[in-house]
C-alpha cells in the first residue's frame, strides 16, 4: 500500500514540524509561511477555486481518472503509478485506488474494504462522501479527494487542505499563467504544491513538492481526466462473509492489538524472561540479550521491505537520541528479521539501508533466525518489546505507532520508576551503544 505509506509519512513529518524541540527557522530548513502574505495574490487563487468549485458543484455526476506518479521513497527505489478512479453524484459516490481500497458511498453510509484484508470492511455513518472517507480512514487524505471536496464544501480553507494533503502551514502565493492553463501556486512547511487549472475551470493537474533537510526533494505528480455526466452507473456494495468495523483503527486494533498498544500473542510474553539470543551487530561486534540485565531493553523487530518500520525507525532513533542526552540506563537496537537467508547480502542491505538514512540506533541482525519470531510469538511488524531490568518483558507495542516517542518515554520513566538516572548508566561490561 505504497500511497498510504507515502501519505502516512507526510503525516508523520508534519507531526515532527508541530514538536515543540523543532526549529523551523534553521537556514537548512523550507522557508516557513509568513505573515507578509500577498493578498491581492490569494484573493485571485480563491477566486479562481471558486470558478472551479461552481463547475464541479453543478454538476449533475463527475466520474474522474487520476494517474499518480509516486517518488522514490528510498535509494534505489523506481517511481511507481497508481489510478484512482472515481464518480459522484448528489446521493452517492465510488472511489478505487489501485491496488490499496475501494470505498462506495449510498443511503448515508460509506463502506470501505482494503486490499490484503480480505476479510473484514469499513462501515459508517456518512452525509457527504468526504465526511464519510475522512471517518473510515482516519482523516487520511488521497490525491483526488480534492475533487469531491471542490463539490462538497463552500470553504476555501477545505479545498487548500485538499490539495495539500494536510500538509502544514499552507500559503497561498497567488497564480501564474502557462499558456491557456493558470496555476495556483502554494507553499507550505514541507515544500510546494502547484495547481493546475485548465481554460474549462477543470484541475488537469496537480503537482506537490516535498522538501526536507537531509531528505532528496520528493515530486508527487497527479494528472486528472474529469468528465461530467448526467448520470453516473448505480453504485453497490456486497460485504459477502467480511466482517464489519466501524474504523481502520479498529480493523488495525483486532489485527495486531492496535498501534502501540500491547500485542494479541506477543502481550503472553508480558512478565515472563524474555527469550535469549546472540546476534551480530552492523560493526562486527555481538550482543547476548541475558548479558543486559540490570538495564531497560528495547527491542524493535523491522526489516527494510516493511513500509510500517520504514515510518516508525526514525521515531525510535529519535527516542534512542532522547534516551542517551538523558543518561539513562536504556539499550536500544533495531532487531533486523524476515530479511532473507543470505547473511553477507542481509548485511550489506541492512548496512547501506541504515547509512542512507543517517541512523545511529544500534542494530542486531537478527535475520535467517527462524526460532527468533516464534520465541517472541512476532506475527507481523514492526513489533517492539520493553524489558526490564530483571530480563522480563514489560510491554509489547505492535504495529506502526506514530506517538513511538512519547509511548516509550513514559514506558521507560515508568520502569525506571519515575525517571530516575542511575549514577553509572553505562555499564563496562555492556556493549558501547553508537555516538556513547
Amino acid at each position: 500500500m505504497k500511497l498510504f505509506t507515502l501519505l502516512t509519512a507526510i503525516a508523520i513529518t508534519s507531526i515532527a514540524l508541530a514538536h515543540p524541540d523543532h526549529t523551523p527557522e534553521h537556514p537548512d530548513y523550507p522557508e516557513q509561511p509568513s505573515d507578509a502574505v500577498d493578498k491581492d495574490g490569494a484573493k485571485e487563487a480563491e477566486a479562481l477555486l471558486m470558478k472551479v468549485h461552481k463547475v464541479y458543484k453543478n454538476a449533475d455526476a463527475i466520474i474522474e481518472t487520476v494517474t499518480v506518479t509516486m517518488p522514490a521513497m528510498m535509494p534505489g527505489e523506481e517511481p511507481e503509478q497508481i489510478t484512482l478512479t472515481s464518480s459522484i453524484d448528489a446521493n452517492s459516490g465510488k472511489i478505487s485506488v489501485q491496488n490499496e481500497l475501494d470505498a462506495v458511498w449510498s443511503d448515508g453510509t460509506i463502506k470501505v474494504t482494503l486490499e490484503g484484508m480480505d476479510e473484514s470492511y469499513i462501515q459508517t455513518e456518512a452525509k457527504t462522501f468526504s465526511a464519510g472517507l475522512d471517518s473510515a480512514l482516519g482523516g487520511q487524505g488521497m490525491p483526488g479527494m480534492w475533487t469531491i471536496l471542490l463539490r462538497e464544501s463552500d470553504k476555501a480553507s477545505d479545498w487548500y487542505e485538499a490539495f495539500s494533503l494536510g500538509m502544514p502551514g499552507v500559503e497561498v502565493i497567488g497564480v501564474t499563467e502557462d499558456g491557456d492553463a493558470n496555476i495556483v501556486e502554494m507553499k507550505t512547511m514541507m515544500g510546494g504544491v502547484a495547481i493546475h487549472v485548465s481554460a474549462d475551470n477543470t484541475i488537469d493537474r496537480v503537482v506537490m513538492t516535498l522538501e526536507q533537510p537531509g531528505m532528496p526533494v520528493m515530486e508527487m505528480v497527479a494528472v486528472a481526466e474529469v468528465a461530467f455526466k448526467d448520470a453516473m452507473p448505480a453504485v453497490s456494495f456486497d460485504a459477502g462473509d467480511r466482517k464489519k468495523y466501524d474504523s481502520l483503527e479498529a480493523i488495525f486494533a483486532e489485527m495486531d492489538g492496535g498501534s502501540g498498544e500491547e500485542g494479541g500473542d506477543e502481550a503472553g510474553l508480558i512478565g515472563k524472561t524474555a527469550p535469549d539470543f546472540t546476534f551480530a551487530t552492523l560493526e562486527g561486534g555481538e550482543v547476548t540479550l541475558s548479558d543486559l540485565k540490570g538495564e531497560i531493553v528495547i527491542l524493535d523487530f523491522w526489516a527494510t521491505w516493511c513500509g510500517p518500520c520504514k515510518l516508525g525507525l526514525p521515531l525510535l532513533n529519535e527516542f534512542d537520541a532522547w534516551a542517551q542526552k538523558e543518561g539513562l540506563n536504556v539499550k536500544v537496537f533495531a532487531l533486523n528479521v524476515w530479511e532473507g537467508d543470505d547473511a553477507a547480502k542481509n548485511l550489506a542491505t541492512v548496512s547501506k539501508f541504515w547509512s542512507d538514512n543517517k541512523y545511529t540506533t544500534a542494530v542486531l541482525m537478527g535475520s535467517g533466525d527462524e526460532a527468533l519470531p516464534k520465541n517472541y510469538n512476532v506475527k507481523g511488524i514492526p513489533a517492539t518489546f520493553v524489558i526490564g531490568v530483571d530480563g522480563k518483558v514489560l510491554e509489547s507495542h505492535i504495529g506502526y505507532d506514530k506517538n513511538m516517542v512519547d509511548t516509550l518515554k513514559k514506558s521507560v520513566t515508568d520502569a525506571l520508576g519515575g525517571g530516575d538516572k542511575p549514577d553509572h548508566p553505562d555499564h563496562p561490561d555492556h556493549p558501547d551503544h553508537p555516538g556513547s
